[in-house]
């Protein structure tokens, strides 16, 4: 089940990946270019590794000292509500590598309302 790429995904956890940017650029006979960037956040603060300065809601203190995750089952979502899956298309980022941004080439062009993905933390 893929969750909307632009939900903050305020009432999960506070280690999940917000989704910060989406555009959808036209190319002229190759279809769109999808770019997805993402920002490592925690409680709506950028998340600096190995640094214990991070809060729960139940006061206790905790670092994070990795951030690497897949995200996979992208999925546009055309005006008429008909989710178009951008099959074959995997993206792995990390944190600590500053790999945050994908882009996918030749994205089906048409009039969107959303676009999805799936994500996997490791």
């Amino acid at each position: 089940m893929g969750l909307p790429v632009n939900d903050p995904l305020k009432t999960a956890h506070p280690l999940l990946i917000a989704v910060r940017a989406l555009r959808l650029r036209s190319h002229a006979a190759s279809g769109a270019a999808l770019e997805i960037a993402v920002r490592n956040m925690f409680n709506d603060v950028p998340l600096l590794l190995d640094s214990l300065r991070y809060q729960t809601a139940a006061d206790e203190t905790l670092s994070s000292t990795r951030r690497s995750y897949l995200l996979s089952g992208f999925a546009i979502e055309r005006d008429d509500g008909v989710l178009v899956e951008i099959s074959g298309r995997y993206a792995w980022m990390n944190a600590e590598k500053r790999r945050t941004v994908v882009r996918l080439d030749s994205v089906p062009e048409f009039k969107n309302r959303g676009k999805w993905t799936q994500l996997g933390l490791a």
